[in-house]
Parts: structure tokens; sequence; C-alpha cells
């Protein structure tokens, strides 16, 4: 019906009593005992043992009420003396005294007397019955844990002396035992169980509380748990075993079935993250003027650069988009891609305009256009060109013309193309050659301001 190991100092030691105990384990059919205060096997030690190690032979001794219990759910509890045997009870009453008497032959004249004096008192059947419950309890129970024992001596040293010759495929498992004979698992323990131990805020995660048996088994306890949070604060925990985060910080969550309390549960409930910023974008707080020259005479031109300084302290040239601004455009006037062209003599504050923003005012001089005095040889003789024909002046003129509208239209090609025309008409003509330096140096300006595509 059941195998009873008992462990000790040497048998913890023995591999045949591990054997036998594990196989009886297999079956379900294990009732460990302790009797030296020892620490069974691995193995063994998800099994409760009663403790015998201090016992005084007393039916109420902790340890011995466990290895009753054990029994019992093993084998069924013994059998009590039905009512029809109450009719009996004086006789077996007698007959038990008879052999207390025979058992202790030593006895004083005083006993015997005694139980002769109870022979001749009249007969109480309950206090009888009495009697006889509580020494049959005491002879069952003394009777069965020798027995026990007596067997689980008796067949290890037969399996171990036909260790050999047993086949021990054939001991049925506990799934191949009929329902009826398979005692039910006593809890030793209960466990919280969970997929993470860290959640975010507003996150919710299940838990599940494990049971554990004393046949090593396991499994979920679905109903019938109590959980709690020991700071619902950080999170909080419902009778379903829904966890849901509230604020970082830690939380001890632990679940409760049967009396049994689970170890506690740590839960961290981490802080958010912070949310990354757009990069700000640099903002425009200054405009600069430069330019090639300051000082200018009358029809001459000269280009005009814009550098933009920025919050984070980075600075680039402006080339497009710029507004420009003459205080007096009768002396100078500014095209739209920031050449100026002097018309007479004065001075002229160059403004540059964009995204909101000012330039500080950049002063330019305009001068008076200075003659050289021709010095004639009057004995060399003359070398003096004829004067050109008014229809030639008209066309170089129109040339000229045409060349600076190009210019101030940021068109250097045609403007070069003009003034080639014109130079080829007269090609010592002084005015034509500065109107092409000019223009080539306008160009080289753009150029170096990042315009792309021009052929200076």
């Amino acid at each position: 019906r059941c195998m009873v190991v008992l462990w000790s100092t040497d048998s913890i030691e023995s591999d045949w009593v591990k054997e036998e105990a594990e196989e009886a384990r297999t079956i379900r059919k294990l009732v460990p005992v302790l009797i030296d205060a020892v620490t069974p096997p691995v193995g063994f030690r998800s099994i409760q043992a009663a403790d015998l190690t201090d016992w005084d032979g007393s039916n109420d001794a902790p340890g011995a009420r466990q290895l009753i219990a054990d029994l019992e759910s093993l084998i069924g509890k013994p059998r009590h003396q039905p009512a029809s045997e109450s009719l009996q009870s004086g006789r077996i009453d007698r007959a038990l005294t008879e052999r207390d008497a025979e058992d202790d032959p030593g006895g004083s004249s005083s006993d015997a007397r005694n139980r002769q004096s109870s022979d001749s008192e009249p007969f109480d059947e309950s206090k009888s019955r009495e009697r006889i419950l509580d020494r049959k309890f005491a002879v069952n129970w003394k009777t069965a844990a020798a027995g026990a024992v007596g067997i689980a001596l008796i067949v290890g040293s037969v399996l171990w002396l036909r260790r050999d010759e047993t086949d021990f495929s054939q001991i049925p498992t506990a799934n191949q035992l009929p329902p009826e004979s398979v005692a039910a698992p006593r809890l030793v323990g209960v466990g919280v169980n969970a997929e993470r131990t860290e959640i975010n805020p507003r996150e919710v995660l299940k838990l599940s509380l494990k049971a554990q048996y004393g046949d090593g088994t396991q499994n979920e306890i679905k109903e019938g748990v109590k959980w709690a949070s020991s700071d619902p604060g950080v999170a909080t925990v419902d009778a379903d075993g829904r966890v849901t985060a509230h604020q970082a910080g830690q939380t001890r969550i632990s679940g409760q079935y049967n009396g049994l309390v689970s170890p506690e549960w740590t839960l961290v409930v981490k802080a958010p993250e912070p949310v990354a910023q757009p990069p700000v974008a640099a903002k425009l707080v200054a405009l600069a003027v430069s330019a090639d020259k300051r000082k200018l005479r009358i029809k001459e031109k000269t280009s005009l650069r814009v550098k933009a300084k920025y919050s984070d302290g980075s600075e680039k040239g402006l080339s497009n988009g710029i507004a420009w601004q003459s205080s007096d455009m009768t002396i100078a006037s500014i095209g739209p891609r920031g050449e100026l062209e002097a018309f007479r003599a004065g001075t002229v504050q160059v403004v540059a305009r964009t995204g909101g923003i000012n330039s500080a005012p950049l002063n330019v001089v305009v001068k008076e256009r200075t003659l050289q005095p021709s010095v004639q040889n009057t004995d060399a003789p003359s070398n003096i060109s004829p004067s050109k024909p008014a229809g030639e002046n008209m066309k170089i003129a129109s040339y000229l013309n045409r060349a600076k509208d190009y210019r101030v239209q940021g068109n250097y090609g045609a403007a070069l193309a003009e003034l080639e025309k014109a130079r080829a008409t007269e090609p010592s003509n002084q005015e034509i050659r500065k109107e092409i330096e000019q223009t080539k140096r306008a160009c080289s300006a753009e150029k170096r301001l990042g315009r792309p595509g021009l052929e200076c």
C-alpha cells in the first residue's frame, strides 16, 4: 500500500535506499520520516517528512500526527468498531483485563484485587467502550507504524538482493494506477510566476500563482487567489492577477492560497524615457555689407557682398533674396545682384535687407573724374589721328550703353561681347578698356560669391 523511508545519517548515504525511495516516489507511495537531524537527499527535499528525531512516544507529538496523516492519505483511516459490537464490550473488557494481568505477572496483589473488584462491579457499557477504543487506537497506530517500517525494510532487502532480476519497467506509474488508488498530493508551497520583472507606466502584466505539491508536481492555480501589492502607488494587482503600473518605482507582490503565502515577487516600474526634442534651427541675427571698392569715380562700378550671422555663431555669405537700398539713387544705384554704379560725385549709404534684418549702412564715396592734360611736342611730327566720324562715335556709344545694361542685369557674357565690338571699332579707347576691366571684376566677384556658370 505504501513505502516508509527512514532518513538517518546512514540511509541518506545508501544508494539502494535512495533507489527504492525513488521508485516509491514515482508511484506516489512514499512516506518519508526523519529519525536523525539530517537533510534528505536531492530529489526528496520537496516532500515534507514527518520529524521523529525527538519523538517521546506520544500520539500528540507533531511528527507522530503528521506520520499518521501521511499513512491515512495513502492507505485510508483505520476502521472503527461497529455499533453492533457494543453488546460484547463487557466480555472484551474483561478479556483485555486478563491479558493485562498475563502481561504483568509480577504485579502487586492490590492490582489483582482491583481487577477482581472491577469484575464484581456492575457493568458500565459506555466506560468499557471508551477503554476499548482508546486501547485499540493505541494498538492500531503503533502496529501500523511498526508494520510499515518492517515492510519497508523487508521490501528494500528483497529488491536489493534481486536487483539484477527485477524489471522496474513493470512497476505501474501513477498514470497507470486506477484513479481511486491515487491519493491527492499535499500542497506544500506557492510561488508567483510572470514573464517579466520590469514594465513601463500604464502597462499591464498578467501574473499567475504556481502550486508546489509534495510529490514534486506543479500546476497553475486558477481561482481563489488573494493578491497583494506592497505599494499600490507604484502598481496595483486585481483579483485575476493583472498588474497595472502607475508610476516609476518598486513594489513587492505576493499571492495567498489555502493559507499559504508565496514569497514576495519584486516588480520594477521604469521611469518614462524623455521625449527627444527636435533640433532648433539657427536664426538670422545680423547682416554685414562689404564692397570691393568704397571710393569710386563717376561711371565706375563695384560689387557688393553680404555676410549673414546666425544665433548659433555661424556665418554664411548670401547671394540671393537680398533687397538693396541706396540713400541717394542720383549718386549711385544698386542692381538686383549687388552691383553699385556711380553717377555723380557725393557720398551714398548702402543697406542690405533680408529676413526682416537690416545691415549696418556702408558708406561709398563717388568722386569727379580727373582729366589728364595732353602734352604736345611741337618739334615732333604730328601723330594725332584724325577724328572719328560722328557715326562711329554713336556706334561705340551704343555698344557701351548696351554693355552697361547687360552688366546691371548680371549678363556678363553679353556685356563683354558688346565691349569687344566697341574695342574692335576703336582699339585705343580708354573708356572701353576700363569698362571691360570693371565688367570682368564684377563677374569675378559674383563668381566668388558662389554664382554658378559664370565665364569671365
